[in-house]
């Protein structure tokens, strides 16, 4: 692991935006599933791909790596039972699952300590129905057995939306037709809408329902070049910086793009903040900012980025429907609250959302990022317009998802000293 040492300055420049982490695990599974040779650029290797690529060799995929890409060819199909090491990634886990139960592979699925606290108890009870067993090895690895077979699932919208993105990829494997009920409201709805849109572009297709998805078995995936778009939850750090004191120019982004979290776009507006594009870049100015009311219940890993949006404006902002933030890599409900509470900030925590009463002055000293790629992040934007410098520490876990996020950090005037404390 390693801490950083940061000193307060202003960033300014411009950052390219990292190829997005939740297109590139869809991209990496379809393109496996195809059978042919796809060309899949650009990427960035963060621990979460990386967990993904070596999921899908162990299970039979040809994977070749270069620089800023990879080149897949499909699955051989002929393995048994495989091994596969998710480590911190819960695309992985859930993602990968159903696709071994799709294949009727036998599996093997060893979690890191912090996946294995995060929901799937639930998510292997529905596949029960389905004929597939389980079985808890140990509190860190899940075996399973058995074919999945088609049918209708009902799926609890408000747990995970990964439930659902890893039965929409595997359900169309299956020689008959399936339905997906979503039986409470689709929370993050928005990464589900990135699946179907990656599937469709393998050539195969999911029709929406009343209530769900329905999904026609028998389909095959087809062998594209594929090209991975910006990743907007990476690049919202970078956008709050430019909003709470800087000026800060993103590249590569879809303004149309489904991901979620452009959400961040309207929400730094709404703060106050200047945002706006010119031709294909995006900038970020800053302005005088205040609170607001804000429902993440679509948008929860955007939450301790616009804290540290709410820390930096004058009067109160209220964020409600952030349960699940419990249940990610930490409970970053409490984790952002303690830490902001330990600058000082007037925080707030109920158990669904968090009041922060904004003010321009905080004290200093030593955060903690509860190896959280997002706490950590968002704690250095913090530390931009700290009094003194702070360390953070255990701020490596940023390679979960964004590797080089100190290195663009100080390409544009940060400050940032990482000190590598080794294993």
């Amino acid at each position: 692991m390693s801490d950083v040492i940061i000193t307060p300055s202003e960033l300014n420049g411009v950052i390219n935006a990292p190829a997005s982490k939740s297109f590139s695990h869809r991209a990496i599974i379809c393109a496996a599933l195809s059978g042919g040779k796809c060309n899949i650029s650009p990427l960035v290797y963060s621990e979460d791909v990386l967990a993904t690529i070596d999921g899908i060799k162990a299970i039979g995929g040809k994977v070749d790596t270069y620089k800023n890409g990879l080149v897949v060819n499909g699955f051989e199909h002929s393995r048994s039972s495989v091994f596969i090491n998710c480590r911190d990634s819960g695309s992985t886990l859930r993602f990968l699952i159903p696709i071994c139960a799709a294949l009727g592979i036998g599996a093997v699925f060893k979690r890191s300590l912090p996946l294995s606290r995060r929901p799937i108890s639930q998510y292997l009870e529905i596949l029960a129905s389905a004929e597939m067993s389980f079985e808890f090895n140990n509190d860190l690895s899940i075996g399973i057995k058995g074919k999945l077979k088609p049918g209708k699932f009902f799926i609890p919208g408000n747990i995970s939306s990964q439930f659902v993105s890893g039965l929409l990829m595997a359900l169309p494997l299956l020689r008959d037709d399936s339905e997906i009920e979503i039986t409470c409201k689709l929370e993050s709805s928005k990464y589900v809408d990135m699946t179907i849109e990656v599937m469709e572009k393998f050539g195969v297709y999911v029709q929406r329902t009343t209530h769900g998805f329905f999904i026609k078995g028998n389909q095959r995936y087809k062998s594209i070049d594929y090209t991975i778009e910006g990743d907007w939850s990476q690049s919202a750090f970078f956008m709050v910086a430019g909003a709470i004191g800087g000026n800060v120019t993103i590249r590569g982004l879809n303004r149309n793009s489904p991901q979620g979290d452009r959400e961040i776009f309207e929400i730094i507006k709404r703060f106050g903040a200047k945002v706006f594009w010119e031709e294909n870049e995006l900038h970020v100015e800053s302005a005088p900012l205040r609170g607001i009311d804000i429902d993440v219940s679509q948008i929860p890993d955007l939450v301790p980025v616009i804290v540290i949006l709410a820390a930096n404006s004058k009067s109160v902002t209220n964020i409600v429907n952030a349960e699940r933030l419990k249940f990610k890599e930490c409970d970053r409900l409490d984790a952002i609250y303690k830490q902001m509470k330990n600058l000082g900030m007037d925080i707030t925590k109920s158990d669904c959302g968090l009041t922060i009463n904004g003010k321009s002055k905080y004290s200093c000293g030593t955060l903690w990022s509860h190896n959280d790629h997002r706490i950590a992040m968002a704690l250095s934007i913090m530390a931009t317009n700290l009094p003194q410098k702070i360390k953070i520490q255990d701020s490596g876990c940023v390679k979960k998802s964004y590797p080089h996020f100190f290195e663009d950090y100080n390409s544009i005037g940060g400050k940032a000293d990482v000190i590598n404390m080794g294993e």
